[in-house]
């Protein structure tokens, strides 16, 4: 069953409260269907689905800090964090909502702004509401569908008149937002080609950071879509024609790593667990040390640092 994490109701029950959750319950997780709500639209954002995954995380991030509690307060007289944009403010400062130690206040549309924000999605205001919320999320590149509980997938936004929530866990796989990001083999450019950041060739479709390859150019495969390939180059994705890539044959030597070994992290993300269905969190690049192989699993290799730790796979670590 799907889950959603929304801010709820102040301490009391009312709409004003204290700064943090007094009950554990201000700011917190529902089940679909029984949340007591009519949800009447999702908001999916389509272009990116690690930025959708992201949203969710940032919610889930502000339900487990019990510094997060409830508020639709507006008047700054009791101090910044005792309004509905303290979350706001202090994820700013700290970068980080796992890392806010002092108590903030937020409602039900500033939880959403604030996710949005600090999963990346461009163009989000603090001043949203759910009265402008249609219009605010639709110019920050969301998409729009009428609700459907059997169809929600992580990291869509929930809307009914007055109350908004995110979709934490959903009754549908997140690989539906979009192409895979899972390189599944190396291609080799066959001839010089731009890269778009659709799967339609034109001019005003170039991807920017990567506006073109080379002949030898070397980039991981991910997934394919009408005439284009999916591509990763270096951290950047982007579609380029089937015509001018080939599947690289050439043999590398296969590296062996063993624990202990220093090696250098430069893929995306890390797993909580070496499961198949680990939940993972956006992290840069690091270098660390394997501590733990766990042979056969999905993501073997637990590596160690002084700020950041987790599994990954094989393809995400270069020795050092």
């Amino acid at each position: 069953m799907a889950r959603i994490g929304h801010a709820a109701s102040a301490e009391d029950g009312s709409g004003f409260g204290m700064p943090g959750d007094q009950t554990g319950r201000e700011v917190r997780f529902d089940y679909l269907g029984t949340d007591g709500n009519k949800w009447v639209y999702i908001y999916r954002y389509e272009k990116d689905a690690t930025v959708a995954n992201n949203i969710a995380e940032a919610v889930i991030q502000a339900v487990q800090n019990p510094h997060v509690g409830y508020s639709r307060e507006t008047y700054t007289g009791w101090g910044l964090y005792h309004t509905r944009y303290g979350l706001w403010t202090a994820m700013h400062e700290t970068g980080d909502i796992r890392k806010i130690e002092v108590n903030v206040n937020c409602d039900c549309s500033q939880l959403v702004s604030c996710a949005c924000k600090i999963a990346g999605v461009p163009n989000v205001v603090r001043e949203m509401v759910t009265a402008s919320q249609d219009d605010i999320l639709k110019k920050c590149g969301f998409v729009r569908y009428n609700y459907d509980v059997n169809a929600v997938i992580k990291g869509d936004v929930l809307w009914r008149s007055g109350h908004t929530a995110v979709v934490v866990e959903g009754a549908v796989a997140p690989e539906s937002l979009g192409p895979s990001k899972t390189p599944k083999y190396r291609g080799r450019i066959t001839e010089f080609t731009p890269v778009y950041r659709v799967a339609a060739s034109s001019v005003f479709n170039l991807l920017l950071m990567h506006p073109a390859l080379g002949k030898d150019n070397l980039v991981d495969v991910c997934d394919e879509e009408g005439d284009f390939y999916y591509v990763r180059i270096v951290d950047k994705y982007g579609f380029v024609p089937k015509g001018k890539l080939v599947k690289d044959e050439e043999k590398k030597e296969d590296v062996v790593l063993k624990i202990g070994d220093e090696v250098r992290f430069v893929g995306d993300a890390i797993y909580f667990t070496s499961y198949e269905k680990a939940r993972s969190v956006p992290v840069s690049k690091f270098n660390g040390t394997i501590n733990m192989i766990a042979e056969g699993s999905a993501h073997p290799y637990y590596v160690f640092s002084k700020s950041v730790d987790g599994w990954c796979d094989k393809k995400d670590l270069e020795k050092l």
